[in-house]
C-alpha cells in the first residue's frame, strides 16, 4: 500500500516537472514557423517625439497633400521667430508686448490653420508594409532617426525597423490604442513573437503609456524610453503663467542640434519678452488646448490649473487626459514591475544640465523636459546639490543610485537599476554620442538582464 503511494507521489511529481516544462517550451520566443528567436530577431519599432510625424489629408489619393512635414519644422518655427523680431523693435514702446506678442501669434494660427476644428487628416500610413526602413529607403523617404535606425538596420536589417507615425493633436491614450493595432499588425506582418519599442519625448511617453496599460501581453521584449516625458513638463504651465525664457540655453541647444559647439553661459533679453511671450501663448490657447496631447504634456498640477482657468476645453478631453494623470501617471512604478515580471525589459535614458528648462523654473532638466519629471528620481535644484551629508531615499538592498556630483538620487525613480543619466545632453541628443547611442542599441537588442550595475562603461551616471 505504501509502496503504491509512493509510485503515485512520484507520478505526480513527474506530471507537475512535464507540465511546467512545457508551459516554458510554449513560452519559449519562436517565429511563425517555430524557429527560437533572440532580441535582435525582433522587430523595433520607433516613436520619436512631437511635431514629428507628417500629417495629411486624403492620403493615399491623388488627392493627398501634406499638410505638415518635420523636414519643414525648424523652417516654419523660424518664421514665426522672424515675424516677432521684424516688430521686436516696438518692445520699446508702451504696449509693445502686446503688439510682438500677437504678431507671432498669428503668424503661429496661420502655420496651424489645418488643426482648428476636429482632426480631418491622417497621418502617415500605419500599414506596417509601408513603415520599414526597407520601404522608406525604396521609396525615397527619409526616417527621421536616421542614425538609430541605420545601427539598428545594421544588426537586424531593413526589414525589422519600423517607424510608428502618429497624429501628435490626438490625445495620448486615442494614439495607445492606434499603437497597440500598430503593434500587432507587425507582429502579423514579420511572423515574430515581439517586438522591441524605442520612445523618444513625446514618443516615450506614449511608450510608457502603453506600457501601463497592456505591458503584461508580452507582446513587448525590450522597451527604451530615451527623454521620456513621463510626468509632463513644467514648460508648458511656465510657457501660459510666467515665462522667463532662458535664451542662453536655447541658443546652446539648436547650436548642439546643428551640430555647432556654443557655450553661452548668460544672456540677458529686454523685459517686454517674456510678456510678449506670454500674449503670444493666450492668443494661440485656442490652437494648442485644442490637442488633446498638450493636455498630456503638462505636469499635474498645471493641468489643474490650465483646466480651471480654459473650461470650455471639450468634456471629452478632459476625460481622458483625467486617466492619463490620475491613473497612469503616478503609477510608472508598479507599472514597469509587472511589465518586468511578465518577462518585458523596460529601460529609461535620461539627460540633465546644470541650467532651468527654456521657459523658466528652477528644476534641473534637458532643456524641454525635467529629469525628475523624465525618471521620477529626487533631483536638486539649479545651483544646488543634495548636500554632502545626503542619503538616499531607499536603500535599495545596498546599492548606491546618489551621482557623484550629488546632483540625483535615482533610488526613488520608477526604475532604479535601469536608468542611465547623461550630463550635459541637451533633449534627445543621443545620436551625436558614440556611448549614448551604443547603449541604446544594447539596451534594445540585448538578452542579457542588464543593469546599471552591469557594465562599467555604462554606469548610471555618465559625467
Amino acid at each position: 500500500m505504501k509502496k503504491n503511494i509512493a509510485i503515485r507521489v512520484l507520478c505526480i511529481l513527474l506530471t507537475a516537472v512535464l507540465l511546467i516544462s512545457s508551459s516554458i517550451i510554449c513560452f519559449a520566443d519562436k517565429d511563425e514557423k517555430g524557429r527560437e528567436m533572440n532580441s535582435a530577431d525582433f522587430p523595433t519599432i520607433i516613436i520619436t517625439g512631437y511635431f514629428m510625424p507628417g500629417l495629411y489629408t486624403d492620403y493615399g489619393t491623388e488627392n493627398q497633400k501634406e499638410m505638415w512635414a518635420q523636414k519643414k519644422t525648424i523652417p516654419k518655427m523660424l518664421g514665426v521667430v522672424s515675424a516677432a523680431l521684424a516688430v521686436s523693435p516696438v518692445l520699446f514702446f508702451p504696449g509693445g508686448e502686446e503688439i510682438c506678442g500677437k504678431v507671432a501669434a498669428k503668424t503661429f494660427s496661420n502655420l496651424f490653420e489645418f488643426s482648428k476644428g476636429s482632426y480631418d487628416y491622417d497621418t502617415h500610413s500605419q500599414k506596417p508594409s509601408e513603415a520599414s526602413l526597407t520601404y522608406y529607403n525604396e521609396n525615397g523617404l527619409k526616417f527621421i532617426d536616421e542614425k538609430l535606425s541605420k545601427s539598428l538596420s545594421e544588426k537586424q536589417g531593413t526589414d525589422n525597423v519600423f517607424t510608428f507615425a502618429y497624429d501628435w493633436r490626438k490625445n495620448v491614450l486615442d494614439t495607445v490604442e492606434e499603437l497597440y493595432t500598430f503593434i500587432d499588425g507587425v507582429i502579423e506582418y514579420t511572423g515574430t513573437a515581439k517586438v522591441n519599442l524605442f520612445g523618444l519625448s513625446f514618443g516615450g511617453l506614449i511608450a510608457g503609456s502603453y506600457l501601463s496599460k497592456y505591458g503584461t501581453n508580452r507582446k513587448i521584449n525590450n522597451a527604451v524610453l530615451d527623454v521620456p516625458a513621463l510626468r509632463g513638463t513644467e514648460a508648458i504651465g511656465n510657457f501660459f503663467d510666467n515665462p522667463e525664457i532662458q535664451l542662453n540655453e536655447a541658443i546652446n541647444f539648436f547650436g548642439d542640434l546643428l551640430g555647432i559647439s556654443i557655450n553661452i553661459k548668460k544672456l540677458s533679453l529686454p523685459s517686454g519678452v517674456n510678456k510678449a511671450v506670454k500674449v503670444f501663448a493666450e492668443n494661440t490657447a485656442d490652437i494648442t488646448l485644442s490637442w488633446g496631447s498638450f493636455w498630456g504634456l503638462m505636469k499635474t498640477d498645471d493641468y489643474e490649473k490650465l483646466k480651471a482657468a480654459y473650461p470650455d476645453t471639450p468634456a471629452e478631453i478632459f476625460k481622458k487626459s483625467d486617466e492619463l494623470h490620475y491613473e497612469i501617471m503616478p503609477n510608472y512604478k508598479d507599472a514597469f514591475s509587472r511589465c518586468k515580471e511578465s518577462g518585458t525589459s523596460v529601460s529609461i535614458v535620461s539627460d540633465y544640465t546644470d541650467y532651468p528648462t527654456l521657459f523658466g523654473g528652477n528644476e534641473r532638466g534637458d532643456i524641454l523636459i525635467e529629469t525628475y519629471l523624465e525618471t521620477g528620481a529626487h533631483v536638486a535644484p539649479v545651483n544646488k546639490t543634495l548636500g554632502e551629508n545626503y542619503r538616499q531615499s531607499d536603500e535599495c538592498c545596498g546599492k548606491n543610485h546618489i551621482s557623484g556630483d550629488k546632483i540625483i538620487d535615482a533610488s526613488c525613480s520608477y526604475l532604479p537599476d535601469n536608468t542611465w543619466f547623461i550630463k550635459n545632453h541637451y533633449h534627445g541628443t543621443y545620436e551625436k554620442d558614440k556611448k549614448s547611442l551604443s547603449l541604446i542599441i544594447e539596451l534594445l537588442l540585448t538578452d542579457k538582464d542588464i543593469t546599471v550595475f552591469s557594465d562599467s562603461n555604462y554606469p548610471q551616471f555618465i559625467i
